[in-house]
């Protein structure tokens, strides 16, 4: 199973957590980078997702993010991270292959 990394949607994500404390960014970027790698072996390790069809939610207590993702045959898809007190941080959907595997 192949977890996508998508450096544009972590990207946008970093910057907007760094404006205000740039090592709270690194440790938040490092707890759901960690979170969503741990996907490859559990892949329905998240909740059912009530914000899209289809997928699951993965959660990290206790900061307001969700990750979305999509269990697909050989991959998992990153669909979003929401915070839970604002809207999707910039909608992306990823679409993982064995060649981002790595």
């Amino acid at each position: 199973m192949v977890v996508a990394r998508s450096g544009r949607l972590g990207a946008h994500f970093a910057k907007r957590v760094e404006r205000d404390n740039p090592e709270a960014a690194r440790r938040v970027a490092r707890t759901i980078y960690d979170g969503c790698a741990r996907l490859k072996d559990f892949p329905r390790l998240g909740r059912v997702s009530t914000r899209m069809t289809g997928r699951r939610e993965l959660v990290f207590p206790p900061l307001p993010y969700i990750v979305v993702y999509q269990v697909m045959d050989y991959a998992i898809e990153i669909s979003r991270i929401f915070h839970g007190a604002r809207l999707a941080i910039k909608p992306a959907t990823l679409v993982v292959s064995e060649s981002c595997a790595g």
